[in-house]
């Protein structure tokens, strides 16, 4: 697929080349930067020279991300044929090679930075380490060295760790090694394989072994050698293939030449299994004899340790041994496992009636499955397919292990008949398929479904749907009409109706899913057209009674941490850069274009009250809401992210379960008629939430200030419990909620407590919130009013107005730090509010400071100034001859001795506050090393057993080539 990759910079210098390609550059590029839509790359430096001439080339690249550095005086257009004519001197002792003196070639390669190359230039690379990448060659000694460590590659969806490569070979004599440690594709692996080279005599000697938790798996030497205008290859005698230990007749060769292959005494065997080879008049013959596939198909491991594939195959296979015969094949597959599945026995029978033309019949019979086809391939100017299959499975759950990642459950059959053709670069289907009770369990969603009888047609025009039904485990049907044109395979083309008046849409737990589970039950009538590759859906989805659903939101973990001896030091102080960090509505469209790409919606959606929601808003404290309501909405989403949602949604009950790590749980309970009303911009919701907690709470403490010489009787009647509401109010929009709290007391109770009423009056005003939020947290936390320390009551006030700024400074932080990233360009601003207790004297009042970081990197981010300080915010006299918050400001210098910032050198100037010598200035200068100790302690020592194996082969090595 096509990528954009921009390239920006000042380039200086010259160049210049003729049309045959000779010619010279000097290039100097200042600012060079490298982007697509996702991310960019800032060289801090890039210089290139570059000569091709008609008998040498260099090529020298200096960056702080890549050096390449390539010389040679060998001619580009004898490279090749002098590198094919040094490869043969390794396998033959009779050479006509002979180095042209004064010749070199070198080549070095370092990746200091990859970040350009991951992401950008090669988007589907992940990571690369590179550690080593040189090689070298020179005639006068002819002397060749090459050596590759790549310790770590992850591309798409494969990582290899730990590969190296090695050549040294001075004249005929070679000394190679290729190592792998581990190469992993999904969920298929190969561990552990070496390859080792060795010539000597005009003898090319390999030995691949593939070792495994010490155990050797594999292990197989050939040898090759020239003779005349033939390449011989000998097996060694004895070989351990899949832990068994096979031989070989000792005298058996294959002779390559030109055209054709022949094969002598090649016979390869361990007990009952046999591989022969032999050469007839016309044909060269393989012959399996009770061959296990596992014998070959274990050396890919899988995850799961479940094989890739078994069974016991019987036949033979015939090539033409000149290349001008036809090929024949009769093989037998038994007891035949996929997967770990149970096939069954599978018979191939294929011949080449034509040159081009090849035919093959494939049978496969189990207990309960049945599939016949016949293929037939006509190669050519253009390549033309017929193929055809009767087919009876009564078991389907055979597939299961290729689909777990979809299906949770499979079973029933499929019986029909399916013809395909490809001519002219068109395809064309036909037949039918009938779904016998076919059941499916979806794992997304957690439903089961099943098609009892449902029929599939194929024709010229695709694939038809009439009146196809798919039902629930409650017997509710799900309705597919329409057709899928495939006049374009590659985009077949979607006129399709689904309908339902009640479906059972989800229907899982929260072990099957922990981010939704419950049951969803929903009417729908769509219409579905455009292509498979961009759907177009447009129609009416309604949102059933039945419905109990829960969607969890990922909370923030809280957990406690060991010391293991482990020291970490990392640059990642922030896992969230404020200053880039996506909106809520890009994330959203984000999420939307990765779940649905191409997709584009059209949706009348309606909700009925009767229908049961439960959102989990941090699963690490519990808290969680639950509600039930009426919605009217309209839903649209085009496929590049542009989204619009209108209509409102009006609570009808529900609540608000809030819980503090097991301490405090208090359930709120929705105002029945709260609302959210979308007009567009799906975060830019209106709100108007109200939800409302009963406590029941003597208002005497809320009182008690006012209440001086009331008789005992009224005292006694205040200590009573009355039923008190708090209330949480939520309005503004979705993605600027404007928040507040309010307590409230019942009418016919205000009227009995006219003292209640008129300090419940008094908190409602706009200039008492720090009074009211402290009533309202003594509330929901001790179940309580909260009285005065002047009418007799404990020193709280601290209690509540601490938690109550402490609760929001992470929020004033983080506002502050988005403000000021967004007025403040080219300097690193970064503000904490802090909050904390003071006492003076038998008083205790709150202090807050503002703590400030203003630094600014220079010198392509090698040199850093720092100003930092600290400011308290509402100090007065008084509070200022005891100890003040406002810090004296702090200033440092660092400069990054190496690229990488691994050595630093920091001069600092800092003011402290101590208890016993007051006021302390420090200056000084101090040498930085950052390092990473986490390291994976597995992997170094595998990798030293390695190096420890290899080092005892060369040394048998050299004392066999003493012998």
């Amino acid at each position: 697929m096509p990528y954009p990759l921009n390239l920006e910079g000042q380039w200086t210098g010259k160049a210049a080349f003729s049309a045959e390609g000779r010619g010279s550059a000097d290039l100097v590029a200042e600012g060079l930067r490298l982007s697509n839509a996702k991310s960019d790359f800032v060289f801090e430096h890039f210089v290139a020279h570059a000569y091709l001439g008609t008998d040498s080339t260099a090529v020298e690249l200096d960056s702080d991300a890549l050096t390449l550095t390539y010389h040679t005086n060998i001619a580009p257009d004898s490279l090749l044929p002098r590198s094919k004519e040094k490869l043969a001197t390794f396998f033959s002792a009779d050479t006509t090679f002979m180095p042209t003196p004064g010749k070199h070639m070198d080549l070095a390669i370092t990746l200091p930075r990859t970040e350009w190359l991951t992401g950008l230039v090669v988007p589907q690379l992940r990571a690369i380490q590179l550690e080593t990448f040189t090689g070298r060659y020179d005639s006068d000694t002819d002397e060749l060295k090459l050596d590759i460590v790549l310790p770590y590659l992850d591309y798409d969806s494969t990582r290899v760790n730990d590969l190296s490569v090695t050549i040294d070979a001075v004249g005929p004599k070679l000394n190679g090694s290729v190592g792998l440690q581990r190469a992993q594709h999904d969920q298929f692996y190969v561990e552990g394989l070496t390859l080792d080279a060795v010539t000597a005599g005009g003898l090319l000697t390999t030995t691949l072994r593939i070792v495994q938790n010490e155990v050797e798996r594999y292990r197989i030497g050939t040898e090759l050698r020239a003779e005349n205008d033939m390449r011989l290859l000998h097996i060694q005698e004895e070989l351990v293939l899949n832990e068994q230990t096979w031989s070989a007749d000792a005298q058996n060769v294959l002779r390559f030449s030109k055209r054709t292959m022949e094969a002598e005494h090649f016979t390869l065997s361990s007990g009952a299994e046999q591989v022969q080879l032999s050469t007839g008049a016309e044909h060269l013959t393989v012959a399996l004899k009770q061959f296990e596939i596992g014998t070959l198909a274990r050396i890919v491991s899988t995850m799961d340790s479940i094989p890739l594939a078994e069974g016991t195959i019987d036949g033979e296979i015939l090539v033409p041994n000149d290349g001008t015969g036809l090929v024949r094949a009769d093989l037998t597959i038994d007891d035949l496992h996929a997967l770990g599945t149970e096939l069954g026995q599978l018979t191939i029978a294929m011949k080449q009636p034509q040159r081009d033309r090849y035919a093959a019949k494939l049978d496969l019979s189990h207990t309960s499955n049945r599939l016949n086809a016949l293929v037939t391939i006509t190669t050519g100017t253009a390549t033309e397919v017929d193929a055809s299959a009767d087919l009876d499975l009564k078991d389907l759950s055979f597939l299961k292990p290729f689909v777990d990642e979809y299906l949770y459950d499979l079973s029933g059959g499929v019986k029909g008949d399916v013809a395909y053709r490809l001519k002219n670069a068109k395809t064309t289907m036909n037949g039918d398929l009938t779904f016998v009770n076919a059941g499916i369990g979806v794992e997304m969603t957690g439903a089961r479904y099943t098609l009892a009888n449902e029929r599939l047609t194929m024709d010229d025009a695709g694939a038809h749907f009439n009146n196809f039904n798919l039902r629930d485990t409650l017997g509710n049907t799900f309705n597919l009409d329409g057709d899928v044109g495939m006049a374009n395979p590659a985009q077949p083309k979607l006129d399709l109706r689904l309908r339902t008046d009640k479906f059972q849409m989800i229907n899982s737990t929260f072990k099957q899913n922990e981010l939704f589970y419950g049951d969803l039950f929903a009417r729908m009538d769509l219409r579905i057209s455009g292509t498979a590759r961009n759907p177009v859906l447009k129609g009416a989805l309604g949102i059933l009674p039945g419905t109990k659903f829960s969607v969890v939101l990922p909370g923030s973990k809280v957990e406690l941490v060991d010391a293991q001896g482990i020291v970490i030091f990392t640059d990642d102080l922030t896992a969230i850069d404020t200053l880039t960090s996506a909106s809520d509505s890009e994330v959203m469209r984000d999420s939307l274009k990765a779940q649905l790409p191409g997709v584009e919606l059209d949706l009348a959606i309606s909700v009925d009250k009767q229908a049961e929601f439960a959102i989990v808003l941090d699963p690490t404290t519990g808290d969680q809401a639950t509600f039930s309501g009426s919605g009217d909405l309209v839903f649209r989403y085009k496929p590049d992210g542009e989204m619009y949602l209108s209509g409102p949604f009006v609570v009808d009950n529900g609540g608000y379960t809030l819980e503090f790590y097991g301490l405090v749980k208090k359930r709120f309970e929705l105002v029945n008629g709260s609302s959210i009303r979308w007009t567009g911009d799906p975060i830019k919701a209106a709100m108007d939430i109200r939800a409302r907690y009963t406590s029941e709470s003597a208002p005497f403490p809320l009182v008690a200030s006012s209440s001086t010489g009331i008789a005992d009787s009224e005292r006694n009647r205040l200590q009573q419990p009355l039923p008190f509401s708090v209330i949480i109010s939520v309005g503004g929009a979705v993605n600027d909620p404007k928040i507040d709290f309010g307590i409230d007391l019942d009418r016919g109770l205000r009227n009995s407590y006219p003292q209640v009423s008129s300090r419940l009056d008094q908190l409602a005003q706009s200039g008492n919130v720090d009074e009211r939020n402290k009533q309202v947290f003594g509330l929901l936390v001790m179940n309580s009013f909260i009285q005065d320390e002047a009418s007799g009551g404990p020193p709280s006030s601290g209690i509540a107005t601490s938690a109550a700024r402490n609760s929001v400074n992470g929020l004033l932080t983080d506002q502050m730090n988005k403000l000021t990233g967004k007025f403040i360009k080219g300097v690193d601003v970064q503000l904490g509010v802090n909050t904390y207790d003071q006492a003076n004297g038998n008083q205790t009042y709150q202090r807050t400071s503002v703590d400030y970081k203003v630094s600014k990197r220079v010198l392509n981010e090698r040199l850093s100034f720092e100003v930092g300080g600290s400011v308290g915010v509402d100090e007065t006299n008084s509070q200022v001859s005891n100890v003040s918050n406002t810090r004296a400001a702090q200033y440092a210098i660092l400069y990054d001795l190496t690229k990488d910032g691994r050595f630093r050198i920091r001069g600092y100037h800092e003011n402290a506050f101590d208890l016993y010598d007051g006021e302390i200035t420090t200056s000084g200068v101090a040498l930085m090393f950052t390092k990473d100790f986490e390291e994976n302690e597995k992997a170094r020592v595998a990798k030293r057993e390695a190096i420890k194996q290899r080092e005892e082969e060369e040394r048998l090595r050299k004392t066999e080539e003493e012998e």
